[in-house]
């Protein structure tokens, strides 16, 4: 978390190893059941005895951002693999026309192609709840006015 109590940011000094004695964020373990907002406000809670809305937001929206780019690296990829497929489709039709390939190979590179296709389609769909959920954890929507 980032714990942020009149702008200043809250820090707790290590009392257990490693790095006993030194400064640092609150930090633990999350338990069952809970959120990383509220494992984040209980850490906070516990180790700097201050609650800090400003933590939940931040890592709230950092969990969001961190999502969406994940999901458009996955996306970038899952396209890559849509243009690829084709391509491998097309060469392998270009094959049965001269007689290096059968029916069931063309059949087969299209069905391949099809595939990866329909999975970019998910990757899309997923990136664009991914970006709806950073947009409102920052409190616009999407088309840009406040929610």
């Amino acid at each position: 978390t980032l714990p942020v109590y009149n702008d200043k940011v809250l820090l707790c000094r290590r009392a257990i190893e490693p790095r006993k004695g030194f400064w640092t964020l609150p930090a633990g373990f999350m338990e069952n059941g809970e959120t990383t907002v509220q494992a984040a406000a209980r850490e906070t809670l516990e180790e700097a005895r201050r609650i800090s809305l400003a933590a939940a937001i931040v890592t709230q929206v950092h969990l969001a951002r961190a999502r969406l780019e994940n999901l458009l690296d996955i996306y970038e990829t899952s396209q890559k693999r849509v243009n690829t497929a084709g391509t491998l489709a097309h060469a392998m039709e270009v094959r049965k026309r001269e007689g290096f390939a059968s029916g069931v190979d063309v059949l087969s590179a299209r069905m391949d192609a099809e595939v990866i296709r329909l999975q970019s389609m998910q990757y899309e769909a997923q990136l664009q709840e991914a970006a709806a959920a950073l947009m409102n954890s920052l409190g616009t929507s999407m088309d840009g006015g406040m929610s």
